[in-house]
């Protein structure tokens, strides 16, 4: 195999995967009659004031670079018969002691925190790795004492390979781990992610729960620490392509879920395996921290074929179906008139709009609380409703929620309103409260124009079975996605 070779045909397995993401891949070795002209190149690292023969200092083998504003995040060396020290120093050195990364001659491209560099070293005993792990230190702690403009790249990475599957497979993975993701900062992000999350769901089944409403409802009230506990994929362009969460009811919950999300055209092996591997770290933190053995459950993958694998990888066994517990959906049209059953004398339904009353609301409320600052953004939305039951003395026994998504409806065509809780007072059970609530839960979703109205719930609630089949719903088949879980042990030394 000629020199560059290994080079080529990596190179070419790569390009599709990351130019979708929006990446360019620009490469030193090729051939021009196959690879796009304005692709293929000499990568070159120089110094002094111009670019010119004498002042170019090595050529690098591939560079994957965002379309959108020239930055270079992975500048990729291959060494593909030598594993020699003074080889990898010369590759890593020259590059960082140079003033920029030219492409075709030209200036444009940026290096900085966002890039790595990576020296892929061929080596098929894979018998130097101490050696090379010495190296990546070294040189790291070389870079932060230089001053030029290419000692600003970010990270060093110094690895191994023994063919090229080997070197494609570590590449890849390499490179998808330090592409950008960020925390979700939920105020800033809100439009952008609602409109990523609306995009998936009309993607696949919108009468499939979570809503949008429970999803922000999670983001907001059942993520901790939200600079943690959170993780948003970008493209090149900006393009929000993945989304993650890590939630449970309380802080201390025994249990954390990590959910998932992609749209169909962006869900490849590789965006789940970042998503596994920032779940799984996180999670053991998580357990360290807390010094508790925690349970993992993970959603919102599994449908695709290549899941099932990675999942296993990473330690998940699926999650069979329970037949004595699971979910039941219900669904009743809203096309005919719903009336509302005579209350006991002196009880009375009002909407819940004001702040004030929402110390009685939460004492009424039988999950765990919701933030106030996205209670007040419920509170605030003309898509969203609270409906109570007074009682004679002006206390609140029996609520219901409900919520509509107007922007879902433009989008799918569907005009589903949302039961999303209804709750009586134990001592105030057996009035029909919580069927007169639930009614008018079903007339708010009809004066805003929905056609089906929809819940969720566990079947073994029964007395919430009853009630809604007393309402008119009747049980739908929606087929979710498969759950996999995973224990995390309590250390011993902790």
């Amino acid at each position: 195999m000629s020199h560059g070779t290994l080079t080529a045909q990596v190179a070419h397995l790569l390009q599709q995967e990351f130019s979708e993401r929006g990446f360019d891949l620009l490469h030193d070795h090729g051939q021009k009659e196959i690879d796009s002209s304005d692709k293929l190149g000499k990568l070159r690292s120089w110094f002094g004031s111009a670019l010119k023969s004498e002042t170019v200092l090595a050529d690098l083998d591939i560079a994957i670079v965002s379309r959108n504003d020239k930055k270079i995040y992975a500048l990729i060396e291959i060494e593909e018969t030598s594993d020699k020290p003074k080889v990898i120093l010369g590759d890593i050195l020259a590059t960082l002691l140079g003033n920029g990364i030219a492409f075709q001659g030209k200036l444009d491209l940026q290096v900085g925190e966002w890039t790595t560099l990576f020296v892929m070293v061929y080596d098929i005993h894979q018998s130097h790795l101490n050696r090379l792990a010495f190296l990546a230190e070294q040189t790291s702690l070389l870079k932060r004492n230089l001053t030029t403009p290419n000692a600003t790249i970010g990270r060093i990475i110094i690895d191994t390979f023994s063919d090229k599957e080997q070197l494609e497979c570590k590449l890849r993975q390499h490179i998808v781990e330090n592409l950008p993701s960020r925390f979700c900062k939920y105020q800033k992000d809100q439009k952008k992610l609602i409109d990523f999350l609306l995009a998936c769901r009309a993607a696949s089944d919108v009468r499939m729960y979570p809503t949008i409403w429970r999803i922000r409802l999670l983001l907001t009230s059942r993520v901790w620490e939200q600079e943690k506990d959170t993780r948003i994929w970008e493209n090149a362009s900006g393009q929000t392509i993945g989304f993650a969460i890590l939630w449970r009811r309380q802080p201390t919950s025994s249990y954390i879920v990590l959910d998932t999300f992609t749209h169909p055209s962006f869900a490849t092996e590789n965006i789940l395996l970042e998503m596994l591997q920032w779940g799984n770290q996180r999670a053991h933190d998580i357990a360290t921290e807390q010094k508790i053995s925690l349970t993992v459950y993970a959603n919102g993958f599994s449908q695709y074929i290549f899941a099932d694998n990675l999942l296993r990888q990473f330690g998940y066994a699926l999650l069979p179906p329970n037949p004595d517990e699971h979910n039941l959906y219900f669904a009743k049209p809203l096309q005919n008139e719903i009336l509302i059953p005579a209350l006991p004398p002196g009880y009375t339904i009002r909407h819940l709009r004001e702040m004030d009353d929402l110390e009685s609301y939460q004492s009424l409320y039988g999950f765990a609380k919701v933030n106030p600052l996205h209670q007040k953004e419920l509170l605030e939305s003309d898509e969203y409703c609270h409906l109570v039951i007074v009682n004679p003395s002006g206390e609140f026994v029996a609520y219901c929620e409900c919520s509509i998504c107007r922007i879902e409806w433009q989008i799918t065509n569907q005009r589903i309103g949302w039961i999303d809780y209804v709750e009586t007072r134990p001592e105030q059970q057996k009035k029909g409260l919580g069927r007169a609530v639930l009614l008018a839960g079903l007339i708010q979703l009809q004066e805003w124009g929905a056609d089906t109205a929809m819940l969720v719930t566990i079947n073994t609630n029964t007395p919430a079975v009853n009630l809604y089949n007393k309402a008119g719903f009747e049980c739908v088949e929606i087929l979710e996605h498969p759950t996999y879980e995973k224990q995390i042990a309590l250390s011993k030394e902790g």
